[in-house]
C-alpha cells in the first residue's frame, strides 16, 4: 500500500506544482507548497506505516 500511495502522492503534489506555476504562481510559493506537500505526505507515510505495525510483538 506504501508503495503505491507515496509516489502516487509525489507524482500529484509535483504535477499541481506545475500547473500552479503556469498558472503564474511565484516559484517562492510554489516551492513552500512543494515543501509543506512533501513534508505532510512523509508524515502520512510514516503514520500508516506505525498504525500498520501497532499490534506488531
Amino acid at each position: 500500500m506504501l508503495l503505491f500511495i507515496g509516489p502516487l502522492l509525489f507524482v500529484l503534489l509535483f504535477y499541481a506544482a506545475v500547473r500552479a506555476r503556469q498558472a503564474g504562481l511565484s516559484g517562492t510559493r510554489v516551492v513552500l507548497i512543494v515543501v509543506v506537500g512533501s513534508a505532510g505526505i512523509v508524515v502520512l507515510m510514516f503514520g500508516i506505516l506505525a498504525w500498520g505495525f501497532r499490534d506488531f510483538g
